[in-house]
């Protein structure tokens, strides 16, 4: 065995061998893996989002890329239905000819959502209840009553809505609700305003301003108001004197917790 080891046809037969290796080697790093992973070419993937399925195919294809359908996608009233709500990869970004883009499509119709009973509840109470639910508060109708911000009855296009009514989901619902004895004012938008405007503010519309809270971490510029509580939303209406909680970026200032004088 040893004798062969050391033999010319040993040595010839392992010559030819690594030579074989070599120029496998050579083939598969200079030619077979170039020519399968297309060295050197890329495609910008277009932005197709918005774009209906036909629309978004014909794009993809005519730059050489492939598509694949995801599962249907949640329903997004921004969109038509069946358009191209995401892809994956993103626009602009540069990927191999042939490669596939994963496409979510917008759903026909949107979800069916139950009604919740907001009957006899607070106007507050009943925005809550509502967007948690994906829908929409619409126009506000205030009428005579005993008790204020009272949600009196709710409808949608004119009809009224029982507890358990299925809707689709982001429907605008109109609501009529009771004023109460008081007087009302009008409710005002705060946010943005410095805080010593913003109180001033609300006490002119005969508001009261209970406790400020300040938030040391907030983004917005020092001594603006970054939440109020009630919320603002246009067209609401508010007893005179409401005590409103205010949100203020910056740090806490001395005896800060009451109202400016």
């Amino acid at each position: 065995m040893w004798s062969y080891l050391l033999s010319r046809e040993f040595r010839f037969t392992l010559g030819i061998m690594g030579g074989i290796t070599l120029l496998f080697l050579l083939l598969f790093f200079y030619l077979f893996l170039p020519f399968y992973t297309r060295q050197g070419q890329s495609v910008v993937v277009p932005e197709i989002s918005g774009l209906s399925f036909e629309e978004a195919r014909a794009q993809l294809e005519a730059v050489g890329l492939g598509y694949s359908l995801d599962t249907l996608y949640e329903y997004r009233p921004e969109f038509p239905p069946l358009a191209v709500t995401q892809q994956d990869p993103l626009p602009n970004t540069q990927v191999k000819p042939g490669r596939k883009i994963y496409l979510y499509l917008n759903k026909e119709t949107p979800h069916q959502i139950a009604f919740p009973d907001i009957i006899n509840k607070s106007l507050f109470e009943a925005r809550a209840e509502l967007e948690k639910r994906g829908l929409k508060v619409g126009r506000i109708n205030y009428v005579a009553g005993e008790y204020p911000n009272l949600v009196e009855k709710a409808t949608f296009r004119r009809k009224s809505l029982k507890p358990g009514q299925l809707l689709e989901k982001y429907s605008s619902i109109d609501l009529v609700v009771s004023e109460g004895p008081g007087e009302k004012v009008v409710a005002i938008d705060i946010v943005g305003m410095q805080i010593a405007e913003a109180v001033s503010l609300l006490q002119e519309q005969g508001f009261q301003v209970g406790q400020i809270k300040y938030d040391p971490t907030a983004d917005e510029s020092e001594n603006s108001v970054i939440r109020q509580f009630p919320a603002y939303h246009e067209g609401d209406s508010l007893g005179r004197g409401t005590v409103f909680t205010l949100f203020v970026a910056g740090e806490e200032p001395i005896e800060a917790n009451e109202a400016p004088e």
